[in-house]
C-alpha cells in the first residue's frame, strides 16, 4: 500500500507538470494483473510505476523512519511494520507473484511491460539488500538489524531472529540468493559471506545433539552449493583455522561445530542443550530396556541426520576440482587434531572429544563408500608412498610399524638420499616382477609392465617424496579414514570397554554394601555409590547410543574388509590360500601396526555384541567375510 501510494504521488506530479490529467489512484491506473481481464488500451498506457520513477519509489520507503511508518499504518493496525531488508525480501517476493499472476493477462503487451518493470524491481531489491547488509546506516532501520550486518540474510535464510530479534515473516524467496550472488560478486560479497561462515559455529555451539543444529546445518549446504560462495567459503579462516589442541580446533571450525555433537560422554555436555542424559536417560535404575532402545533410537536417527548432512556438504565440495585439495587438507588437519587422543591417557579438556573423533570417522566412512564395494575394483588406488612419505603432514613415521625398525624405516625411504630411494625402488620392481611372472608373463613382459608403472603409466608404488606428490582421493580418503577409525571408533570402543570393568567392579562393591548395610541407618557412603552407580550406567547407554550404530559399524566392516584385501596383496598373497612369502616384502614390514590390530578390534567388538543377541540386522555374513 505505501508503495502504491508513493506510486501515485510520483504520478501525479508527472500529470501535473505534463499539464495533463492523470490517474487519481495507483488502482485506477494499474489494474492488478490477478483480474485477469482485458486491459482497456488507455490503462495500458498509464502503468504507474514504471523504470523512470521505480527507484525513486523504492528510495522513497526506504528512507521512511520508524515513526513515519507507524504514522502511515491504518489505524488499529496491530502488525509490527518490516525492517528495511524484510520489506525489500517481500516485494521480491510479490515481483514473482505478479509475474506469474501476469501469464493470464490477454494484453500481451501491456503484460511485458509490467513483466519488464517487475524484473527491474527485483533487480532493485537485490542491489538494496546488498547496500544495507554493507552500509547499515545508509537507511533508518531497528537498531539491532543495523547492528546484525550481513546477519540479516543468514536470520533470512534460517528463519530464525536469532541476530536481528525481528520476526522473520519474509525468508529469501526463490531465486534471490542466485541473483545476489551474482550482483555482489565482485563488490563485497566475499566480506558478507564471511560474517555468514564464521556466525555458523556460534549458533551450534550452545546445542547438544538433540538441539536445533539441522536449520544451520541445512543452511551451510545450501550456501556450499552455490558456485560463488564454495570458494569462499574453503578460503575462510575459520574452515581450517590454527590450532593448538583438538579442543581448540573444535571451537574455532566451521565444520567441528557440527562434527563435535553427538550422545558420547564429554565434559561439554554438562552445559549442551538440551541434556542427552536428562532428556534419554532420566532415571537409569528404573529405565525400562524399551525405553532405552527407543531413545537409542532416537539419538542413532539424529546421529544419521548428521552424517548425512555433512557427507552432503562435503561431497559437493569435492566435486569442484578446484576445491578439492582444501576439503581434503581440512579433513587431513581434522584427523591431526585427534591424534592427542592415541596416548593412554589423555587430556579430555584439551583433546577432541569422543564425539569429534566418532563423527569424523563416520562422515570418512561415508565419503569412502562408492569404493568399498565387494570386489575392491579401486584397491590399486591405494599407494603406499602416502604412508611412507607422511603425507599430509600426517604423523605416520612416528607409529609403530608391523614387522620394521626405525634404522630400517630410514635406510628404505630416506628421501633425502638418492641412493637408498633407489635401493628401495629395486626392491620393489622385484617384488612386482615375481608377482607378475606367477601371473604367467614373461620376464620382457613383466619388465615392460615395471617401466610403463614407473614412468606414470601405471598405478605401482612410487618413491617420490609424498610433499611433493598428487594422490588420488580414493588413496587420501582411505588412510585418512584409517586414522580417524584408530583415532574415534577404535579409541572409544577401547574407553567404552575399560569403564565397563570399571563400573562392574562399583556395582559389585555397591551390592555388598547393601548387603552389609541391611537393617541399619542409612550410610552416606552407599548413598554416594549408588549415585554413582546411576552415572555410570547413564554413561554406558550414552556410549551404547553412538557405538552400536548399525550403519557406522556396517561401514566399517566393510571398510576393514579392503584393509585386509590391500595388506594381503601388499604382502605378497594371491587370495588363493598359499602361504604369505617370507620374509614379507618391505612395504608390508612398514605398515603401521595399528591398520591390522584395529580391524581385530572391530571384529572382536562386533562379534562379542552379536554373540549378546544384539546388532542382528548387520548380518553374520559381514564377519564371514573375513574367512574367505
Amino acid at each position: 500500500l505505501e508503495l502504491a501510494r508513493l506510486a501515485a504521488e510520483l504520478a501525479q506530479e508527472h500529470a501535473e507538470g505534463a499539464g495533463s490529467e492523470g490517474p487519481a489512484s495507483a488502482a485506477d491506473a494499474a489494474p492488478s494483473a490477478s483480474d485477469g481481464a482485458q486491459l482497456p488500451p488507455e490503462a495500458s498506457s498509464a502503468v504507474l510505476i514504471s523504470r523512470e520513477n521505480l527507484e525513486r519509489v523504492v528510495l522513497e520507503r526506504l528512507g521512511l523512519d520508524a515513526a513515519a511508518l507507524a504514522e502511515g499504518m491504518a489505524a488499529g493496525a496491530s502488525e509490527q511494520a518490516p525492517t528495511p531488508l524484510q520489506y525489500l525480501l517481500g516485494t521480491y517476493r510479490r515481483c514473482l507473484e505478479e509475474e506469474r499472476s501476469s501469464e493470464r493477462l490477454k494484453d500481451k503487451e501491456y503484460a511485458a511491460e509490467l513483466c519488464g518493470t517487475l524484473a527491474y524491481l527485483r533487480e532493485l531489491c537485490v542491489s538494496y539488500v546488498g547496500m544495507l547488509c554493507q552500509y547499515p546506516d545508509m537507511f533508518p532501520q531497528p537498531q539491532a538489524a543495523a547492528g546484525a550486518g550481513a546477519l540479516q540474510l543468514l536470520d533470512a535464510l534460517t528463519g530464525e531472529g536469532r541476530h536481528t530479534t525481528v520476526d522473520q515473516r519474509e525468508q529469501l524467496p526463490p531465486g534471490f540468493l542466485e541473483a545476489f550472488c551474482a550482483r555482489f560478486a565482485e563488490e563485497g560479497l566475499a566480506e558478507m559471506a564471511a560474517q555468514l561462515f564464521e556466525a555458523m559455529p556460534r549458533q551450534v555451539h550452545p546445542v547438544s545433539i538433540l538441539g536445533p543444529f539441522q536449520g544451520p546445518l541445512a543452511t551451510l549446504c545450501r550456501l556450499a552449493a552455490m558456485p560463488e560462495l564454495a570458494p569462499l567459503l574453503t578460503a575462510n579462516a575459520a574452515w581450517s583455522p590454527p590450532y593448538r589442541n583438538g579442543r581448540e580446533l573444535e571451537l574455532k571450525s566451521i565444520v567441528g561445530a557440527f562434527l563435535r555433537l553427538s550422545p558420547l560422554p564429554d565434559f561439554w555436555m554438562v552445559s549442551a542443550q538440551p541434556s542427552v542424559t536428562e532428556s534419554c536417560y532420566p532415571s537409569p535404575s528404573t529405565l525400562s530396556q524399551r525405553d532405552a532402545n527407543a531413545a537409542h533410537a532416537q539419538l542413532r536417527n539424529i546421529i544419521g541426520m548428521l552424517h548425512a548432512g555433512l557427507n552432503e556438504l562435503l561431497r559437493g565440495l569435492l566435486k569442484k576440482k578446484e576445491l578439492r585439495a582444501r576439503t581434503v587438507g581440512m579433513l587431513a588437519e581434522c584427523v591431526k587434531a585427534c591424534h592427542g587422543r592415541s596416548k593412554m591417557r589423555f587430556n579430555e579438556m584439551q583433546e577432541a572429544s569422543h564425539g569429534f573423533a566418532f563423527n569424523l570417522a563416520g562422515v570418512l566412512l561415508l565419503l569412502c563408500e562408492p569404493f568399498l564395494d565387494a570386489s575392491h575394483s579401486k584397491r590399486d588406488r591405494l599407494d603406499v608412498s602416502y604412508v611412507l612419505g607422511d603425507a599430509r603432514g600426517l604423523p605416520f613415521s612416528k607409529l609403530t610399524r608391523l614387522a620394521a625398525s626405525t634404522d630400517e624405516m630410514a635406510s628404505w625411504v630416506d628421501v633425502r638420499n638418492l641412493d637408498h630411494q633407489e635401493k628401495f625402488k629395486a626392491q620393489q620392481e622385484e617384488r612386482e616382477r615375481r608377482e607378475l611372472e606367477a601371473q604367467g608373463l614373461s620376464a620382457e613382459e613383466a619388465a615392460a609392465v615395471i617401466a610403463a608403472r614407473a614412468s606414470g603409466d601405471g598405478a605401482g608404488p612410487s618413491t617420490q617424496p609424498a610433499a611433493e606428490k598428487e594422490y588420488s582421493f580414493i588413496c587420501e580418503c582411505f588412510f585418512l579414514t584409517a586414522e580417524a577409525l584408530h583415532l574415534g571408533l577404535i579409541k572409544i570402543i577401547s574407553m567404552y570397554n575399560e569403564e565397563m570393568k570399571e563400573a562392574h567392579r562399583r556395582r559389585r562393591e555397591m551390592e555388598a554394601a547393601q548387603a552389609r548395610q541391611e537393617g541399619a541407618p542409612p550410610d552416606a557412603r552407599l548413598e554416594a555409590l549408588k549415585a554413582q552407580c546411576d552415572r555410570d550406567m547413564q554413561r554406558r547407554l550414552c556410549f551404547e547410543a553412538a557405538l552400536l550404530t548399525p550403519d557406522v559399524l556396517s561401514r566399517a566392516l566393510a571398510f576393514y574388509r579392503l584393509m585386509a584385501t590391500w595388506l594381503q596383496g601388499l604382502a605378497g598373497g594371491k587370495g588363493d590360500g598359499e602361504p604369505l612369502p617370507v620374509p614379507p616384502p618391505n612395504e608390508y614390514r612398514a605398515m603401521p601396526e595399528h591398520f591390522v590390530e584395529d580391524m581385530a578390534e572391530v571384529l572382536i567388538f562386533v562379534g562379542q555384541l552379536m554373540s549378546y543377541g544384539w546388532l542382528r540386522e548387520l548380518g553374520s555374513e559381514r564377519l564371514g567375510d573375513f574367512m574367505e
